[in-house]
């Protein structure tokens, strides 16, 4: 008699035992399934106990309140566990547990997780060209979020949110919120331009051009948001005055001050954009630290 070698691979809770292929399980409690690249992928292996790990240091500890754990992403890559704890005084949080050092670090803490209790969030990771591990997760209810986790270890995110547009005040849950969203946020006000006369050059490319400007924002990770509103088409006075005006007048206004509105998020860079008329493509004129 032949021997069935298949084990079971997937779970089939719709259809009746009796009819259940050899590959498939009516339940499934205490397992796992390796995905491992030594040959054992997918492999069924008994979960391990539970063992009591510690934190890295006193300040890793869990926050007081009630504290339940709703969701966990594994970095295979740095073997790493990330998860993640609603606190019901609003302090929740993301943990590392570390498989080489066995110990368990607060990452990032905030009310502005928006965690619940009865919510999941899952999650997913992805490790850099700088080596950085970056954290994507969403609870399905709030924005999608993502946090550079080596960045927030070591201390790189605002942890006193004293770093506002007005540097006697906090960052509101709103500004909070920019370094985390997944969607960064784009500029959202126009660029201004005005003409002014530069007494060093003693020539005006501008008087027959007309230039529209844009900007964007780029994030310390490297994401770069969608182009802000267009800015009016450029026109100075003494283009106005065009077939009535002096040699020497058309000299006048041969510069343009741009100005940009900056943001208190994680924003590395602002891009400066410009295009010839109301057509055609926008061209980076400086990328602004």
């Amino acid at each position: 008699m032949a021997i069935d070698k298949l084990f079971p691979r997937y779970l089939n809770k719709d259809d009746d035992d009796r009819i259940l292929k050899s590959i498939e399980l009516s339940d499934a409690l205490n397992i796992r399934v390796s995905n491992d690249d030594d040959g054992n992928s997918g492999v069924i292996k008994n979960v391990k106990g539970n063992t009591v790990v510690a934190y890295a240091s006193a300040s890793d500890t869990l926050p007081s309140g009630t504290n339940r754990t709703i969701g966990n992403v594994t970095n295979m890559q740095k073997d790493e566990v990330y998860y993640f704890v609603y606190n019901s005084n609003g302090d929740h949080t993301i943990y590392k547990y570390s498989v080489k050092l066995n110990r368990a670090t607060k990452i990032y803490q905030d009310s502005v997780l928006g965690f619940s209790e009865k919510s999941f969030v899952k999650g997913d990771v992805i490790v850099n060209q700088k080596d950085e591990t970056l954290l994507y997760f969403t609870d399905g209810k709030t924005a999608p979020k993502k946090i550079n986790a080596t960045k927030a270890e070591r201390g790189g995110y605002p942890t006193d949110y004293s770093e506002g547009t007005n540097p006697s005040t906090t960052l509101t849950n709103e500004e909070r919120l920019l370094f985390i969203t997944t969607a960064k946020q784009p500029p959202l006000d126009v660029p201004e331009w005005e003409f002014f006369t530069d007494s060093s050059i003693t020539f005006n490319n501008l008087y027959e051009q007309m230039f529209q400007f844009a900007y964007q924002y780029v994030y310390a990770d490297g994401e770069v948001s969608a182009i802000s509103p267009y800015s009016s088409v450029t026109y100075s006075s003494n283009q106005l005055a065009d077939g009535i005006t002096s040699a020497e007048n058309k000299k006048k206004n041969n510069a343009l001050r741009i100005t940009v509105k900056t943001n208190v998020g994680d924003v590395s860079k602002i891009r400066v954009l410009a295009r010839s008329g109301k057509e055609g493509a926008f061209f980076i004129i400086e990328d602004i630290d």
